[in-house]
This record gives C-alpha cells, structure tokens and sequence, in this order.
C-alpha cells in the first residue's frame, strides 16, 4: 500500500550521515538492526531501489561476536528506502507485552497506522487518559522509578527515615515481575528479604556476554555496573551470577583502564567514581557511611539528565 512521505532533506542529510558513520549505539538500533539480521531467512539482507540506494548489512564476528554494521554504498534520495526499512522492521520486530513498540509512543503511532494492530491501539490509549492527553516520549518509567528511589536513599545513608516508603515501593516492584528483570530491582528485592531467583538473568545472557534487553548489540557502563552490584548478591550454586560477576567486572575494568567509563543513557557528575568505588570496595567488605561518604561526592542530584528521545530528569529522585 502507498505511503505518503513528508520529504525533509535535514532529515534525510542526518540519516544519512548517521548510517554512513555506522554510530548505531542507540536503542532502537540495537533492536532493530539485530532483529533483522536473525530474521535474514525471512528478509533479504540486501535491500536494493534502483534508484535510491544499496543498504547491505554485514555480520563483524571479531571481538564482540555479534556487532551487525550497516553500510551504504549509494546515497542520493533517503526517505524511499527509509520507509522500506521501516515496513520491514515492523514485520520482524516484535511488539512488546504491553502492546507499544519499543516502548516508544511515537514509534507505536506509526506502527499502528501502518499495521492497524489493536494491542498498539489499546496501549496509546491507555497512556493518553493516564497523561490527560500529553504522553512521554517513554512509558512505562513508573517501575523504574521506583527503583531508583530506594537505591538513591540507601546510598545517600538516609533509608531509615523512609522505611514504610522503601516497602511500598519495593512491594510494588515485587508484584510486577515484567519490569524486564532489571539488576537493580534483583539486588534491591533480594536486600530487602523478597525471594527472587537469579535464573531472571538467563534471559539477558547469550553464549557468556550479558545484555540489557533481547537485541541489543553492545553493553553499556550503567548496566553492566548494575549487575556487577547484584551478582554479589550470590548464593551457593547461582551459576548465572558468578558469570555475570566475571563477565561485568573484566568489562567495567577494561573501560575504566580505557577511560571510556561514559554511558548512553545517562549524563551524570561521576559515574567513573561510582564505578571505581564498586570495583575497589566488594558488597561483602563495603561499610554502609563509608559508601554514603563517597556517594555524597558523587550524586549528582537534580543535574542527573537521561539521554532519550529527549534528555529528561526524573524529579520523583533526581533531586
């Protein structure tokens, strides 16, 4: 069926120079190029208008083992072979539970005007009445929050002013077990006496690397640092943690020895302290106002901005 396409030749010259510079450290990219390259039975890997462009996807099995690279070999007109793209990233990739495309309202829009599926329907919704018409560039974050809330306090020292608050909020986390089985939520849960199984982790782990979520093509240091913080949470026989403990902390030292300990999805005042701390000072040997000491000096409160769509603040902690 036809498409109509708004030409905007800005747009086109930053695909274009994105693709061409092969910078795919986002998380659509991650999803979406991975997401082809397994689907290749089903879709050629080789996309070919005859007169826009050639995209050919390439397999780097070096270091990484699975790092797809996509190169353009001609690059006249953009939007055509984008919204081809498009059409077949819908084919492949598949719907989260909730109903949203990567958890991204606009990028649902649009998958619900191409395929009319309901689920996508039902999830913009939802978030439009719960948002009174404004929606985020993301949702859901309210699990994340919450998270976030109780280790800001415990390591900020002041938890035991909000004990009825942590427990709400971990009691809440611990009834919603789809929030994609986040590290900090097992290292919080199982702190606070809930029993959790480290197998949750098995989900994120392919041939020994660790990812944050299925398709993702590179790690990054704010994930890998908190798992590296839940893997010490490790009972006798927890296989799955003792390889995340390994697989984490060769890569935070390999970073911090390249001074590279910067992340994607998050600018704040010192998470190369925060790391070095970890890696310094092990869970088993770590005094609590010693930890407040330092993160004290680390925090970096309101001025903490994540990286999205948009940069945005979380002020429910981020204050």
């Amino acid at each position: 069926m036809p498409i109509s396409v708004y030409r905007n030749s800005s747009y086109d010259k930053f695909v274009a120079r994105v693709m061409q510079s092969g910078d795919l450290d986002c998380m659509s990219s991650d999803v979406v190029i991975s997401n082809l390259m397994h689907s290749r039975e089903k879709v050629n890997p080789t996309i070919i208008n005859n007169d826009v462009r050639v995209l050919m996807y390439m397999m780097d099995t070096d270091a990484d083992g699975f790092r797809p690279i996509l190169r353009i070999n001609v690059v006249e007109r953009t939007a055509d072979s984008l919204f081809l793209l498009i059409w077949l990233v819908l084919a492949v990739v598949p719907n989260c539970a909730d109903g949203s495309f990567l958890f991204s309202p606009s990028s649902t829009a649009f998958a619900f005007m191409q395929t009319r599926d309901y689920n996508c329907l039902s999830y913009l919704t939802n978030i439009v009445h719960k948002f009174n018409g404004g929606v985020p560039n993301v949702y859901p974050v309210d699990l994340f929050e919450h998270i976030w809330i109780v280790d800001r306090l415990q390591r900020l020292g002041i938890s035991r002013y909000f004990e009825t608050e942590i427990k709400e909020c971990v009691d809440y986390v611990y009834r919603f077990q789809d929030i994609d089985d986040t590290a900090m939520a097992f290292r919080l849960l199982r702190l606070h006496g809930y029993i959790v199984s480290a197998d949750v982790f098995k989900n994120f782990e392919s041939k020994g690397k660790f990812f944050s979520f299925v398709g993702q093509t590179s790690q990054t240091v704010t994930e890998m640092y908190n798992l590296f913080r839940a893997s010490q949470l490790i009972f006798p026989e927890e296989k799955i943690l003792n390889d995340a403990k390994k697989f984490t902390s060769n890569f935070l030292q390999e970073k911090q020895a390249q001074n590279q300990l910067l992340d994607k999805w998050i600018i704040t005042k010192d998470l190369p302290g925060e790391v070095g701390y970890a890696l310094d000072i092990p869970w088993y040997a770590n005094l609590p106002r010693l930890e407040t000491r330092f993160f004290l000096e680390q925090y970096g409160g309101e001025d903490d901005v994540w990286i999205g769509k948009t940069l945005y603040r979380y002020f429910n902690f981020a204050s």
